[in-house]
């Protein structure tokens, strides 16, 4: 039966609505790091893909939040990226776009071809959709009789129905995790605020009632690492479970990825790029992009630790050292008065360009207004934003260029304790600024600064400042 299932979904495929990406315009130059489309200038859900040398991203794109087509870029080392253009546009009549996923078709062995699900919002309600490829870039549509839909017994007929991230079972069949609105009252249980399906082919889904567990919100996407199944939800929240089928409970600690008030909203995982790039050879990075500004970028991808007490964590991609293409020399004022706060660089930086620093560091406990150590963004002649790093909270907010007047807007605890002597990176580009310590993600913001760049009071404690910048 399950083989019959499969052949009867490939066989109504369509070849309509196929898009030839390259033939709708130019490619755009390569974009190092931080990636916006050249044509639209604005994206939202990525989700990304590896395949015989090459990375694929795909993004949700349209102008203003009118999401009205997929787009695709590609990369050879997953840094640099170029537009290819778009792959799936929606029905006419189409409202907007959702997002999707991508997974390998059945018998991908014998004959690569891969499914693409993504959602519309077609008349009052939300459906998912689904596409094929043999060759990442030109997608077919599955006929509309394949469109899953709200299963009434358990979720509300017309809430939210998008995006479905999967893991594979024991037998070849999927389990399927999706954004959906439950019908919480038809449960005696805590249930999560998510969907739930399983499938024979990746293109004929039934649902399933949503899994037990406390997480709610826009699901982003699952992950196995070791014998633990991870799932991302909405700002960067993680939820951990011993079994696919739940329970879903949020991660003790470090439980958001990102840490609250970054300006992040729908990490997912990327489940196949090259195993020996990804941290312990686990086989896992994230994607990510930045909202906060009418211009949204992707962001540099993540790569992911499991400590042993099993807490996800987000690192440095080491595949990221390739950022550093030119040196660029920063030295410090000579006017700077030796007993303030603040010492500037004369040097500005072209925030077109990526820009990253590198330092050692020596932290103390948490103490920000009294022995800050850290960075500081002019914005003008008299304050800018700084970074403040301590053994186990970092810190960020607005501070004036004599070190007067600091507010705090984020703070963030990754439940470590960070040693004495520490080492800082930054990385940046136009608005956008993400910091780590020992390779740990630890703060992520958009500012908007000016290109110099200072370090905050305890000057002397950074010391061997490196830096770096990339077209």
């Amino acid at each position: 039966m399950k083989n019959m299932l499969i052949i009867f979904a490939f066989a109504i495929i369509t070849i309509s609505s196929i898009v030839h990406a390259q033939d709708k315009w130019t490619p755009g130059k390569i974009q190092a790091g931080f990636y916006t489309p050249q044509r639209v200038g604005q994206l939202w859900d990525t989700w990304l893909y590896y395949y015989k040398g090459q990375y694929y991203q795909y993004y949700l794109a349209g102008i203003g939040g009118k999401w009205d087509s997929f787009e695709l870029m590609t990369s050879k080392d997953g840094v640099n990226w170029q537009e290819v253009g778009k792959v799936i546009e929606p029905r006419k009549g189409t409202t907007w776009m959702g997002t999707g996923h991508i997974i390998e078709a059945p018998g991908f062995a014998g004959h690569p071809k891969w499914i693409m699900n993504y959602s519309e919002w077609f008349g009052d309600k939300q459906d998912i959709m689904f596409a094929t490829s043999e060759d990442l870039i030109h997608w077919n549509k599955v006929s509309d009789t394949l469109r899953f839909v709200q299963d009434p017994r358990w979720y509300h007929p017309k809430g939210r129905w998008d995006c479905i991230d999967c893991v594979k079972r024991d037998d070849g069949s999927y389990y399927g995790y999706f954004t959906a609105d439950p019908i919480l009252e038809k449960f005696n249980r805590m249930v999560c605020g998510f969907g739930f399906a399983e499938s024979a082919d990746g293109i004929c889904w039934k649902a399933l009632p949503p899994v037990d567990g406390n997480m709610t919100g826009e699901l982003g996407g699952i992950q196995k690492i070791g014998n633990k199944y991870f799932i991302t939800i909405s700002e960067g929240r993680v939820g951990v479970s011993d079994e696919p089928e739940g329970p879903f409970l949020a991660q003790k600690k470090n439980p958001n990825m990102f840490g609250k008030g970054c300006d992040i909203y729908f990490p997912r995982f990327f489940h196949n790029p090259p195993s020996d790039k990804t941290l312990n050879g686990n086989g896992v990075l994230v994607n990510h992009f930045y909202t906060g500004s009418e211009t949204i970028f992707s962001s540099p991808l993540k790569a992911v630790e499991i400590d042993n007490e099993g807490t996800l964590r987000l690192k440095w991609w080491k595949q990221n050292d390739l950022l550093k293409r030119t040196i660029f020399n920063l030295t410090p004022n000579q006017k700077n008065d030796p007993a303030a706060k603040v010492h500037l660089f004369i040097e500005s930086f072209d925030l077109n360009k990526v820009g990253l620093i590198e330092s050692e560091i020596k932290l103390v406990n948490d103490d920000h207004q009294n022995t800050p150590s850290g960075f500081y963004f002019s914005a003008s002649c008299d304050s800018g934003y700084v970074i403040l790093f301590n053994k186990h909270e970092t810190v960020f907010g607005t501070m004036k260029a004599t070190g007067a007047n600091l507010k705090i807007a984020a703070r963030i605890n990754r439940d470590l304790e960070f040693s004495d002597n520490s080492t800082v990176r930054l990385v940046f580009k136009r608005d956008m600024m993400e910091a780590y310590l020992n390779d740990y993600l630890v703060m992520l913001k958009r500012m908007k600064w000016k290109g110099k760049i200072g370090v905050v009071e305890r000057a002397k404690s950074l010391d061997q400042i490196r830096a770096w910048v990339h077209d």
